[in-house]
């Protein structure tokens, strides 16, 4: 069985490709594959039972198949054959936190399409959650496009030679422990990595907003000066136009002066006529 190399509670020692990869470089390290995983609770019959969803993965950890056939896309999944699902159910999902499933997954329900069991349980203890009842009820597995996850929340690895060892004896241990101690050096290193990628990230963000922000004050300046420069236009086609309403006037008074002046001038002329 391969060994897991969990740290889902520490946001910067959750595993990316680059993580694995690292991994899969260590001395002693067969083989090292990602892996996605949560608890979700269901409600059957009014009691709660909490489900362990997990991706299924490429060559690690495979399942075996009793009843109808693998899940071939998000929605679909294999349940525990030990935990009375049939083909056909439909499971839906509540994530027993404030936080909404479709936060992890790309989906709250899912159509059981076939029964399983997985070499990541050898006994029919499920394990402990933090969620409901504390006790896992079934595992649940699913495609690994199903979670919405940018990170991994395990890997899983393969020990050179663990498999030619019986489980849990001293030379088992001996195998495992050596490398399990290269993986905590080598997560360690990666989650600084990782932080600084994060911080990275985010003042990146920041610096995008701080640019739009600038560029937004600076357009607004410039809208304003449009407009002001409008507002003075118009003012002085206003004070323009007043000015020829004005000259207008006062041609319109002369030219009534000059018209009453000549009424007057032809008045006198008819005046001052010789008679016959």
């Amino acid at each position: 069985t391969p060994i897991k190399s969990s740290a889902a509670s520490d946001v910067y020692k959750r595993q990316t490709q680059d993580d694995v990869d690292a991994i899969s470089k260590i001395d002693g390290v067969e083989h090292a594959e990602g892996a996605y995983s949560a608890d979700f609770m269901q409600i059957v019959d009014k009691k709660q039972k909490v489900l362990h969803v997990i991706s299924l993965q490429d060559e690690m950890n495979q399942v075996k198949l009793s009843d109808g056939r693998m899940p071939q896309k998000a929605g679909e999944c294999l349940a525990d054959q030990d935990a009375g699902y049939k083909v056909g159910d439909t499971i839906k999902l509540r994530s027993g936190t404030s936080d909404e499933v479709t936060d992890t997954l790309t989906t709250d329900t899912l159509k059981v399409v076939g029964l399983c069991s997985s070499p990541m349980y050898i006994s029919y203890g499920r394990g402990s959650a933090t969620i409901g009842t504390g006790t896992i009820s079934a595992f649940v597995m699913v495609p690994e496009e199903t979670f919405d996850m940018d990170v991994y929340t395990e890997v899983y690895v393969q020990v050179k030679g663990a498999k030619n060892e019986v489980a849990f004896t001293d030379g088992y241990d001996k195998k495992v422990e050596k490398v399990l101690n290269q993986i905590e050096d080598v997560t360690d290193e990666r989650a600084e990595i990782r932080k600084q990628e994060l911080v990275n990230e985010a003042q990146e963000k920041i610096d995008e907003a701080r640019e739009e922000l600038e560029q937004g004050r600076a357009d607004a300046a410039s809208e304003l000066a449009d407009a002001a420069a409008k507002i003075a236009d118009a003012e002085e086609q206003l004070t323009s136009g007043k000015a020829q309403i004005t000259s207008g006037k006062k041609q319109i008074a002369s030219a009534k002066n000059t018209l009453s002046k000549k009424e007057r001038a032809v008045s006198y002329t008819h005046l001052t006529l010789p008679t016959t």
